[in-house]
């Protein structure tokens, strides 16, 4: 299922961009190498939002 366009998440470590299908909340983001990820929205500790989160380091770091 097609979430987001490619152009959307431009070059790497690129803010991350908030996405919802089926009703669910996630977020979108670029990483270090390239590679594109799609999870929940919510840190699965802190229940903070991923998308004031920093991506650096091959991944998203919860604020």
């Amino acid at each position: 299922m097609p979430a987001l366009l490619a152009e959307e998440l431009p070059e790497n470590d690129c803010p991350p961009v908030r996405v919802k299908l089926l009703s669910e909340r996630l977020i979108a983001f670029r990483d270090s190498q390239g590679r594109y990820g799609l999870i929940d929205e919510f840190c699965a500790h802190r229940g903070v939002s991923l998308w004031f989160g920093r991506n650096e380091e091959s991944g998203l770091r919860c604020s």
